[in-house]
C-alpha cells in the first residue's frame, strides 16, 4: 500500500512541476533556488578528493550513454544519467554541509538538484532554438563593445517581432560606433539605417549610396548570386 502511495505522490509532484514555468515563478523563489545551485556545486566541490566521491566518478565514467548524456560535476565528461545523477547527488551530500534552508523541520531541497540537472541535460532541455542562438551570439558581440562590430546576416532565423527589435538595438548601437553588415534583407538593413550602402551581384558592385557621416555602417546588400567577404 505505502509503495502505491509513494508513487502516486511522485507523479501529483511530476505533474505540478511540469504544469509550472519560468514566469510562474515569485523572485524569491527564483533568488532561493540560485542559492541551492551555487551551494551544491560548492559544498561538491569541497567534496573532490573524498574517497566516496572520487569512487562514484569513476564508476559514472565507465558507463557510455547512448542518448545525448549527462554531465559528471569536475570530469569533463558524461555519463549516463542515472549514475551522474548518483555521482553528482554523493559529492552534494557526502560534507553532510549542503544547504541553508530554514523550515519547521531539516530539509534538504539541494539533494534533487543532481537529478533534476542530469535529465535536463539528458533531454538537452538547455538548448536555445536557432532564432534565441543567434541573438545570444550577437548580444556577446555587443558585450565587448567593439569599435568596429561585423555583422553576417543578423537578421536570419528571427520571427518579425525579434527582427523590430534587433533593429532598433542596432540602431542605438549605429549612433555610438562603427559597424559592417551583409544581407540580403535590404528592408531590414535600410531600417537599421546606413552610411554606405553597397549592393552586389556575383561579387560585383552594381550600386552604391552613401550618406556623409564619418561614423555608422557599411552595409553590402546580397541580392543575386552568392558572395564572400
Amino acid at each position: 500500500m505505502g509503495v502505491y502511495v509513494l508513487k502516486d505522490l511522485a507523479w501529483r509532484i511530476a505533474e505540478y512541476v511540469y504544469s509550472k514555468s519560468f514566469k510562474d515563478l515569485s523572485s524569491q523563489a527564483i533568488e532561493e533556488a540560485k542559492k541551492r545551485i551555487l551551494d551544491s556545486l560548492a559544498v561538491s566541490l569541497g567534496a573532490l578528493e573524498a574517497f566516496p566521491y572520487r569512487v562514484s566518478r569513476e564508476l559514472a565514467l565507465k558507463a557510455v550513454s547512448r542518448s545525448r548524456g549527462s554531465t559528471v560535476w569536475w570530469e569533463n565528461a558524461h555519463s549516463i544519467p542515472e549514475l551522474a545523477t548518483f555521482a553528482n547527488s554523493v559529492g552534494v551530500r557526502y560534507l553532510d554541509f549542503n544547504d541553508t534552508y530554514l523550515s519547521k523541520e531539516a530539509m534538504h531541497p539541494s539533494d534533487m538538484i543532481p537529478a533534476v540537472a542530469a535529465v535536463a541535460e539528458d533531454k538537452n532541455a538547455y538548448s536555445l532554438s536557432a532564432g534565441r542562438a543567434h541573438l545570444v551570439s550577437i548580444a556577446r558581440g555587443f558585450v565587448l563593445d567593439p569599435e568596429i562590430i561585423f555583422l553576417d546576416e543578423p537578421f536570419t532565423y528571427l520571427d518579425s517581432e525579434k527582427r523590430s527589435l534587433l533593429a532598433k538595438a542596432l540602431q542605438r548601437r549605429r549612433a555610438i560606433g562603427r559597424g559592417v553588415m551583409v544581407s540580403h534583407d535590404l528592408e531590414m538593413a535600410r531600417a537599421v539605417g546606413f552610411d554606405r550602402l553597397i549592393e552586389m551581384e556575383d561579387l560585383h558592385k552594381v550600386a552604391e549610396t552613401a550618406v556623409d557621416r564619418h561614423n555608422g555602417y557599411i552595409i553590402f546588400y546580397e541580392y543575386r548570386g552568392w558572395c564572400v567577404y
